[in-house]
């Protein structure tokens, strides 16, 4: 009986000793990922955003495409019937199916498409399992008992040549109505899987034209208005003052 809980002893420990060094390396994979992040100045990227009724379904219940383009201060994004304008001066998100654009204060910190904020994410989740792949790493993140965030886990792949994220997958804790028709429910929990392809550093596909807010709105007096394709947009104009 002795040897036996020896030897239980000896695999709780070994256990406990793989966890800790997954989550060194991992954390440690991370940090040079947000490195590399941090100096990219100019790059591009195509966006498959999926949607999965149930954490175990293979086959999507919805697919849209997108895209992500970021030239030094300015960001422009796509993703279905939305489009995204950051730049130092302003903020503009578009929602084609509502016909509406936000219109906001600039952001003087551009945030990459696939960027995040290590201290924050690991306020929140803690490193479950680290896989090691033959040309990328597989990081599997578990929400922590307290928290209030929308997602159970994450799940992220990288490149381990250029660092590049291949993948996110988003693991939701609130149930999400799927069904198509007004008078009926039908409550599923929700995966979103996020993947990106053809990160370009030139030879983009997008112009800098995408990146002037005066093609989607114009300031008259003290108002903003829609002007070229986006005439008869509403406007929601949230600008704080500057302190």
């Amino acid at each position: 009986m002795l040897k036996i809980k020896k030897i239980f002893f000896v695999i709780i420990v070994c256990l406990s000793t793989i966890s800790v060094v997954a989550q060194q390396d991992a954390k440690s994979i991370l940090e040079e990922l947000k490195k590399r992040l941090s100096e990219k100045e100019n790059y591009q990227t195509d966006v498959l955003y999926k949607v999965y009724k149930g954490y175990q379904s293979e086959q999507p219940h919805e697919t849209s495409s997108g895209v992500f383009f970021k030239k030094g201060n300015n960001v422009y994004s796509k993703m279905a019937e939305a489009e995204i304008v950051s730049t130092k001066d302003l903020y503009l998100k578009i929602n084609h199916k509502e016909k509406a654009i936000l219109v906001a204060n600039g952001s003087q910190e551009i945030q990459n498409a696939d960027q995040f904020n290590l201290d924050e994410l690991f306020q929140y989740l803690d490193v479950d399992t680290l896989k090691v792949n033959t040309t990328s790493w597989e990081i599997i993140l578990k929400a922590k008992p307290i928290t209030q965030l929308p997602f159970s886990s994450i799940e992220i792949e990288i490149d381990k040549k250029t660092y590049n994220i291949k993948s996110q997958v988003f693991y939701y804790v609130s149930q999400i109505d799927f069904s198509k028709e007004l008078r009926k429910t039908d409550l599923a929990p929700a995966k979103l899987e996020v993947t990106y392809k053809n990160y370009r550093t030139n030879k983009f596909t997008l112009s800098d034209k995408v990146f002037n807010s005066k093609q989607y709105v114009v300031k008259k007096n003290t108002k903003y208005v829609a002007v070229n394709k986006y005439k008869g947009y509403d406007i929601v104009d949230v600008i704080q003052p500057k302190k």
